[in-house]
């Protein structure tokens, strides 16, 4: 069998199991290689300080391979995380139900935009497309800032059980760090106005606008990593859903200054 190099998805893997403190053992039995191809990948490609960066390999790698100089509509695409090209999505019609006394993303504080400040939140959930035996939801809610994610496995997509899952989720963050949260127009939300006991004010983005919680697709792209499509959400325990949320929020993030959205979350330790 010839050898395969290793994916730019299989290198985000292994950092985020090398922060976690993961042997080089179960890294490879997660990531289907052997150890000493991760122990290889490691000693190649990590900083003399002990960092290591899939962002910085993967530079390395395109301008070794001469990737950088391959024009639109090669083979570029291939190289990104989710291995596929980007789609025109056509029409822009909603035909989901509505959502009363919704209020828009138009009437959200200019601030949320800006990151600047701890406690606005994005939401969302996420079905499973198997189209094998049941159907399994997962409900995820990001930190803009600090990217810190909460993420809990839900039985079906009804008003109240999202809305008791949302309550769950996030019932041990201090009030001060509830400022919004901004969802999707899916009609799992149409309870939104219980809501308020959270002690956060609720906003919804605009039809077809996935950019406007664009923190909350991205993270829903990283979840992927640990449960591809092709895995059932029904067959996922919530401990698989626990580890993978810690090894997010314990990952070194680029957009952090290469620290971990615990630890900017975890800043701010009183009420400012």
């Amino acid at each position: 069998m010839a050898h395969q190099h290793l994916t730019f998805s299989e290198r985000e893997m292994i950092a985020h199991l090398v922060s976690a403190g993961e042997s080089l053992r179960e890294i490879g039995r997660t990531l289907a290689r052997s150890p000493s191809t991760i122990s290889r990948e490691l000693r190649r490609n990590r900083h003399r300080s002990g960092f290591y960066s899939p962002h910085l390999v993967q530079v390395q790698c395109r301008l070794g391979r001469g990737l950088a100089n391959e024009g639109r509509g090669g083979r570029l695409w291939k190289r990104l995380r989710h291995s596929r090209k980007r789609r025109r999505r056509y029409g822009g019609r909603d035909h989901r139900g509505r959502i009363r006394n919704r209020p828009g993303i138009g009437l959200r504080p200019a601030v949320v935009s800006e990151r600047a400040r701890l406690g606005d939140w994005e939401g969302d959930t996420l079905a499973d497309h198997t189209g094998r035996g049941g159907r399994g939801y997962r409900l995820t809610q990001v930190e803009r800032k600090s990217r810190y994610v909460v993420a809990r496995r839900i039985p079906n997509r009804t008003s109240a059980e999202v809305n008791q899952a949302i309550r769950n989720s996030i019932r041990h963050i201090p009030i001060w760090l509830r400022r919004t949260l901004t969802l999707d127009n899916g009609t799992e939300f149409a309870g939104h106005a219980e809501l308020s006991v959270l002690g956060c004010d609720v906003y919804f983005a605009d039809p077809y606008s996935a950019w406007q919680r664009g923190t909350n697709e991205n993270t829903s792209g990283l979840l992927r990593q640990f449960f591809p499509k092709t895995i059932e959400l029904t067959q996922i325990t919530d401990k698989q859903v626990a580890r993978a949320t810690r090894l997010l929020n314990t990952r070194p993030r680029k957009c952090l200054n290469y620290r971990t959205p615990r630890e900017v979350l975890n800043d701010l330790t009183e009420d400012p």
